[in-house]
């Protein structure tokens, strides 16, 4: 497997998206290339390298997160508030609110929001990669919508 500069910036931004933070994603990506590298060469060329790089560097971030318990403290937290009018596709928000926004979403919601807006992936596609039904991506989806959707996040955005 090759990995030129194009291939190791999408890993690195769908690292991104799935962490939050810039460090964790390089570390992310180092972490994936030396497995990848590691790995013995089968004979028979992957059908599609990129997306076994993608799926393996998404196994290997869910692996740090079981391992440093990441999940159970971003569902502790309480949802976050953006906007009550507006659907997300509508949305025009500044950097500050995204990044705010970004830090404050669960990895499964970052990395569903990564393929649907960044890689232009269908619910069905992603279902397909993620290996979870279309059903659950779209009651995400819902969830995510209700939490962003919420009178305080009005009021926050108007200024009062």
């Amino acid at each position: 497997m090759r990995f030129d500069r194009a291939t190791l910036n999408r890993l690195f931004h769908y690292a991104f998206a799935l962490s939050g933070d810039r460090e964790q994603a390089a570390d992310l990506v180092q972490d994936t290339v030396e497995k990848l590298l590691r790995r013995p060469s089968s004979g028979s060329p992957l059908s599609s390298p990129q997306a076994f790089a993608k799926r393996t560097l998404r196994n290997t971030f869910y692996d740090q997160c079981r391992h440093r318990q990441v999940v159970e403290q971003h569902q502790q937290q309480p949802p976050v508030a953006l906007d009550g009018e507006r659907t997300l596709e509508q949305m025009v928000i500044d950097e500050d609110q995204l990044t705010h926004l970004w830090a404050q979403l669960q990895p499964q919601e970052r990395e569903l929001l990564y393929l649907w807006a960044v890689d232009d992936l269908s619910m069905a596609e992603i279902a397909e990669r993620l290996n979870v039904p279309r059903g659950t991506l779209l009651s995400r989806v819902h969830r995510l919508r209700l939490r962003l959707h919420t009178p305080a996040a009005a009021r926050q955005r108007e200024g009062t």
